[in-house]
C-alpha cells in the first residue's frame, strides 16, 4: 500500500528512483497548458497536489500570486522545502490528498496539478483523489492530472493500443493502476468534473529506468495527461 513511510524511503534518491514527469517529459506540453489555463501572470493560486520534491512548483510557481504545494511524505516534502532558492509565495503542506477539501478553502485553486498521483490499485482511492481535486478547484477552473498509460505499455510490448486495458503493475514495491485513455476520462467525469480532455505526454524511452518497465520499442513512451474542467 502507498503510505508516507513507503515514500519516505525514496526521498534521498528521489531523482533516480521516482518518475518525475515534469523533469522527464519531452516537448513543451506543460509550458503550453500553464500558459493557456493559468490566470494572468502574478495572479491566482496554484495547487500542486502530490508535489514530490517540488519540480512543478519551482518551474511554474512564480507565475502565480500564491502556491499551495503538498505531499503526504514528510521526508520528500522536507527535501522540496530545502531546495534553493526559497520561494516566498509557496505554502508547503504535509497532508493526505483526499483530506485537502477539509484543510483548504473550497474552490481556492485557479489551477490544480496532480502528476502521477492517481496510480492507486484501489478504484475507490482514485475516485476520492479526483473528487478532492475537484472540490479544491474553483468553478470554471482546471486541473492537470497525469496518470500511467495502459496503451503506452501495450505498444511498448509490440501490441496495438486497441489491445490495452486498465490493469495493475508493480512499481517501486507497489501495485499501480495503468489507465486507458477512455477510462481515465470516465473516472474524472464520474468524480464530478464537467469535462475531461485526455492527451499523451511523452518522455524518452531512456527514462524507463526510473520507476517504469523496460521496453523493446524505440519510440517515446507516454503517460496520459487529462485537462479537467470544474
Amino acid at each position: 500500500m502507498s503510505t508516507p513511510s513507503h515514500w519516505d524511503r525514496h526521498a534521498r534518491a528521489f531523482t533516480s528512483e521516482v518518475f518525475d514527469i515534469t523533469r522527464a517529459h519531452r516537448g513543451r506540453t506543460l509550458d503550453r497548458l500553464v500558459r493557456e489555463l493559468a490566470p494572468p501572470r502574478g495572479t491566482g493560486l496554484l495547487l500542486d497536489a502530490g508535489c514530490g520534491i517540488g519540480t512543478f512548483t519551482r518551474q511554474y510557481g512564480a507565475r502565480f500570486a500564491h502556491v499551495v504545494a503538498m505531499d503526504f511524505s514528510p521526508a520528500i516534502l522536507a527535501r522540496a522545502m530545502r531546495a534553493k532558492p526559497a520561494m516566498a509565495n509557496v505554502t508547503w503542506m504535509c497532508a493526505d490528498i483526499v483530506a485537502l477539501p477539509a484543510l483548504l478553502r473550497p474552490g481556492l485553486a485557479d489551477l490544480t496539478v496532480s502528476l502521477n498521483v492517481l496510480t492507486y490499485a484501489s478504484k475507490d482511492r482514485n475516485r476520492a483523489i479526483l473528487r478532492a481535486l475537484r472540490d479544491c478547484t474553483a468553478k470554471g477552473g482546471h486541473a492537470i492530472v497525469v496518470a500511467p498509460s495502459a496503451e503506452s505499455e501495450a505498444e511498448a510490448q509490440g501490441l496495438p493500443a486497441t489491445a490495452a486495458a486498465v490493469h495493475l503493475q508493480q512499481r517501486l514495491g507497489l501495485k499501480q493502476t495503468f489507465f486507458t485513455r477512455v477510462e481515465l476520462a470516465r473516472a474524472a467525469l464520474r468524480a464530478g468534473w464537467k469535462a475531461a480532455d485526455v492527451m499523451p505526454i511523452t518522455y524518452p524511452r531512456a527514462y524507463e529506468r526510473v520507476g517504469k518497465a523496460g521496453t523493446n520499442s524505440r519510440r517515446d513512451n507516454y503517460d496520459w495527461l487529462a485537462v479537467l474542467t470544474r
